[in-house]
């Protein structure tokens, strides 16, 4: 089960189901002058990675597992800003 899970959360399915949907919606990838459309580009993108994010929570649901821990973390927000603050500032020194 967890290796179909793999399989289908790698991007390649969702990516080739994806642009095969928009195809038949009549959105190609390139552009009037024969340039790949930027466009189609971000809205594949987006949609792949709702898509994504999708499977994975819909995943984590059934196994009883829960997304928020997963992507967010069980640290409190201060805890999490304590931590990344000093990451965010440039080193001593800089001028």
């Amino acid at each position: 089960m967890a290796l179909l899970e793999v399989v289908i959360c790698s991007d390649y399915p969702t990516q080739l189901a994806l642009s095969t949907t928009v195809a038949a919606l009549g959105y190609g990838p390139y552009d009037a002058h024969g340039e790949l459309s930027l466009a189609y580009v971000v809205v594949l993108s987006l949609a792949d990675t709702a898509l994504l994010l999708a499977l994975i929570a819909m995943f984590l649901s059934i196994h009883g597992e829960g997304a928020r821990d997963l992507f967010l973390g069980t640290r409190s927000i201060s805890a999490e800003a304590r931590l990344g603050l000093p990451l965010a500032l440039p080193p001593s020194g800089w001028a």
